[in-house]
């Protein structure tokens, strides 16, 4: 292949790419406002200082959203939601939209609560905002917020998924719907009520 030819094929590639990275550490000041936790098994350690050695200052979980103070080398510094600064490795953070960008749930909702959500194939369950539009026999339509600002529609017709291309299993009184990377747990008040 002609050399002029390769380097847009590249180009587009690195374009591609580019939002999937992890924050980009640059001097202080540099980069976006907010930060969002990612690909971590556990709970990322914020520390006192930029170094793995460094003292525990607390720890937080994926998709918490954090103000970033200005990363270098493989650290941000990080506030927290409680209003502490520390460190944190860099290849768990990606940008994210600070926390009033998260929509709040409508009045007009039926119901609105808290279900168990991963967004990642891999990544622990968390805690998924929603609010709940019930229509009677088991038609209902679910908004699921993600941390971040965006989020997920679902709906139900007769108490079924009514969205293509999901798996779906029933554990109990759960529908464990899969759909790409996405896992969401619908309890069956979710849809039903009461």
């Amino acid at each position: 292949m002609p050399r002029s030819a390769l380097c847009p094929t590249l180009a587009l590639i690195a374009m591609i790419a580019l939002p999937l990275a992890p924050v980009a550490a640059e001097g202080a000041g540099h980069g976006p406002d907010w930060l969002e936790v990612t690909d971590i098994t556990t709970r990322l350690h914020i520390r006192t200082a930029p170094s793995a050695t460094a003292s525990h200052l607390g720890a937080v979980e994926n998709g918490t959203v954090l103000r970033n103070l200005g990363c270098r080398s493989d650290w941000c510094q990080v506030e927290l939601p409680d209003g502490s600064a520390g460190w944190a490795a860099a290849r768990y953070l990606r940008e994210g939209m600070g926390p009033d960008a998260i929509p709040a749930p409508e009045p007009n909702y039926d119901a609105t609560g808290r279900l168990p959500c991963s967004l990642r194939y891999g990544q622990p369950t968390f805690q998924c905002d929603f609010g709940v539009t019930r229509m009677g026999g088991g038609d209902a339509d679910i908004t699921i917020f993600w941390p971040g600002g965006s989020g997920r529609q679902l709906a139900f017709r007769e108490g079924i998924p009514a969205v293509g291309g999901i798996e779906v299993e029933r554990r109990g009184d759960l529908t464990v719907i899969e759909l790409d990377e996405e896992r969401y747990e619908i309890p069956d008040a979710v849809v039903f009520g009461g």
